[in-house]
């Protein structure tokens, strides 16, 4: 996610949910589900970004269908890495960023 805004930080919410399957069912084995949140120095650093001094945020990992995250971030360039708990463990996510005041552009 990328944002551009003069000034201050803007609040931010990162939702992440289990996508359905083919028949509208989310899968029902219990699965923890959770995200990190890097900075990244700019658009093309994206991949030099996953590393514990650029982490700026995280939820605990939880047994749900969805978790939710609001915090400030400065303007920037962010990464939402969605991730399961356990190793091994698979699963489609979809997530939705939301804020205040401010135009986000997905990088692809």
């Amino acid at each position: 996610v990328h944002g551009e805004r003069s000034g201050n930080a803007a609040n931010v919410s990162i939702v992440l949910g289990r996508n359905k399957n083919e028949t509208g069912e989310v899968q029902k084995a219990p699965l923890f589900i959770g995200f990190y949140i890097f900075k990244a120095a700019n658009r093309s650093s994206v991949s030099t970004a996953l590393t514990a001094a650029n982490l700026v945020g995280k939820t605990n990992f939880v047994n749900a269908l969805e978790v939710v995250n609001t915090q400030q971030l400065e303007p920037g360039t962010y990464i939402i890495v969605p991730c399961t708990f356990d190793a091994g463990q698979e699963s489609e996510f979809n997530c939705t960023v939301y804020s205040s005041g401010v135009a986000l552009d997905p990088i692809e």
